[in-house]
């Protein structure tokens, strides 16, 4: 009898590497970009207090990037953009830089 995986992990997965490959794209490495990770943060929409490290296509998929950041200690939250549909994942400016470095070598 083979191995069955139910269709949320498989999901799950399909997110995790979609954003992995998104922010690699995004923010680069620190070493190869000098210091992108700054600069995409810097570019980041005004949130108020609060930076945006992440957007994802779903709910489920910022709630599944913002459990990872409080699970590594990092303090997060979502909001929904214009559309109703795309979620931004929000961390504190000083919490930013460590959750981006957190997101890139999730995937790894």
């Amino acid at each position: 009898m083979g191995l069955s995986i139910p269709n949320e992990v498989l999901v799950l997965a399909a997110v995790i590497i979609l954003l992995s490959g998104i922010l690699r794209r995004l923010f680069g490495s620190q070493t190869a970009g000098g210091g992108r990770i700054e600069r995409k943060l810097a570019k980041a929409r005004d949130y108020g207090l609060l930076s945006e490290v992440a957007t994802a296509p779903s709910e489920q998929a910022a709630t599944f990037v913002r459990e990872l950041l409080r699970r590594n200690g990092i303090r997060a939250t979502t909001a929904a953009d214009d559309d109703g549909a795309t979620q931004h994942v929000l961390v504190f400016p000083a919490d930013a830089k460590a959750a981006a470095e957190l997101l890139l070598h999730s995937g790894d």
